[in-house]
C-alpha cells in the first residue's frame, strides 16, 4: 500500500480477508470519495511466541537442585502434597516445546504454526489515518491488523504405559505412538480509539489528537485433557496465561510498543518478523511455578511487563 497522500471524506479503510493462501495480513483496500487530504502510516508488527521450554527431567537436570527440591517441599502448603506438585511440574516441562526460531518474517509464521509447536502466539500492527493539513488522527478510518491462535499441549501418553515399553520409549525404540496434541484454550480481543465497541482501555500511554492508541489482550490456558491432569495433581484448575500488546502510532510515524505477559509459559517477542527479546519462565523459579498453579480457574495469571520499544517518524 502506498503512502502517498490520498483524498478522505470518506475514505472507507477496512480490512477485507478472509486470510488469502498462506499470507497472514488481511488485505486493506481504500475506496476513495473526495474530500480532505490524507494519509497512512504502518507501524511495526510486533509479536510474541508462548511456549514451555523442554526438558525431559527438569528436576533433575536444573542446576539449583537440590535447592529447587528443598525450596518446593517448604513452599508446599497444607492440603498440597509436596510429591504431585513435583510430578506436575515435571510433567510441564516434559510437555515443552523447542525453542521457536530467531526468523518468523514473512510467510514463515504459517510454516512455524503448522508443527503445533507452541503455547500461543498473537501479533498487533497499527494502521493510522492521518489529515495531511493538521497531522490529526482520523480514528475512525484507522484501523488494526491483530492476529492470535492457540497451540497444543504435547501429552506424552508413554506414562500410561508398561514400565518395559516406556523405558523403550524413552530410549527410542520402536513402541506405539507416545505422544499425542491436546489442543489449548484461548480468547482475546483487540481495543483501539474510535472503536465504540472494544474503546482502549487501561492504556499506558496518554490519548492525543495525533496519535491512536490500540491494545491486544490475549489470554490461553492447557485444554481439557491437561486441565484434569493439572487438577487431578495440583488441586487447582489452570488459570489463564496471557500476553498483552499496547501500541500507540502518531501521524509522523513515531511510535512506542509496550508488552507485558504472565510468569508462566516463557515468551519470545518479534518485531517485523525478527527476534528481539525472549523472557523465561525459569527466571521466576519455583515461587513463579507455585504462584501460576495457586492463581485460580479462570483467573488472569500473575504477570508483568517484559518489553519497550519505541521508534523514530518516518
Amino acid at each position: 500500500m502506498s503512502l502517498r497522500s490520498v483524498t478522505l471524506s470518506d475514505v472507507i479503510v477496512r480490512n477485507i480477508g478472509p486470510i488469502l493462501g498462506n499470507s497472514k495480513r488481511p488485505l486493506g483496500r481504500i475506496q476513495l470519495l473526495g474530500g480532505d487530504d490524507v494519509h497512512i502510516k504502518i507501524g511495526p508488527d510486533f509479536s510474541v511466541v508462548s511456549f514451555i521450554p523442554f526438558k525431559s527431567n527438569w528436576w533433575k537436570d536444573t542446576p539449583q537442585i537440590p535447592e529447587a527440591y528443598l525450596k518446593l517441599k517448604a513452599l508446599t502448603r497444607d492440603g498440597e502434597s509436596y510429591l504431585t506438585l513435583q510430578g506436575a511440574f515435571e510433567l510441564l516441562f516434559e510437555s515443552g516445546n523447542p525453542d521457536p526460531p530467531a526468523d518468523l518474517s514473512g510467510n514463515k509464521w504459517y510454516e512455524f504454526s503448522k508443527t503445533k509447536e507452541y503455547r500461543n502466539y498473537s501479533s498487533l500492527q497499527q494502521k493510522a489515518v492521518c489529515n495531511d493539513a493538521d497531522q490529526t488522527i482520523v480514528t475512525s478510518k484507522s484501523w488494526n491488523t491483530v492476529w492470535n491462535f492457540v497451540g497444543y499441549t504435547p501429552v506424552d501418553l508413554s506414562r500410561a504405559l508398561p514400565v518395559g515399553e516406556r523405558r523403550a520409549a524413552i530410549l527410542g525404540k520402536a513402541v506405539p505412538d507416545a505422544r499425542t496434541f491436546s489442543k489449548g484454550l484461548a480468547e482475546y480481543t483487540a481495543y483501539r480509539d474510535g472503536d465504540d465497541k472494544n474503546p482502549i482501555a487501561d492504556s499506558p500511554y496518554e490519548a492525543s489528537t495525533k496519535a491512536v492508541r490500540a491494545s491486544l489482550l490475549a489470554k490461553f490456558r492447557v485444554g481439557q485433557l491437561g486441565n484434569l491432569a493439572n487438577v487431578a495433581l495440583t488441586g487447582y484448575w489452570a488459570p489463564y496465561a496471557w500476553v498483552r500488546i499496547d501500541s500507540i502510532l502518531h501521524c509522523d510515524g513515531s511510535g512506542k510498543c509496550q508488552i507485558s505477559a504472565s510468569k508462566i509459559p516463557s515468551h519470545k517477542i518479534y518485531k517485523n518478523g525478527e527476534f528481539e527479546k525472549q523472557r523465561s519462565m525459569e527466571d521466576y523459579g519455583v515461587d513463579g511455578l507455585l504462584e501460576f498453579i495457586r492463581a485460580g480457574e479462570d483467573k488472569l495469571a500473575p504477570g508483568e511487563k517484559i518489553a519497550d520499544f519505541e521508534w523514530n517518524k518516518t
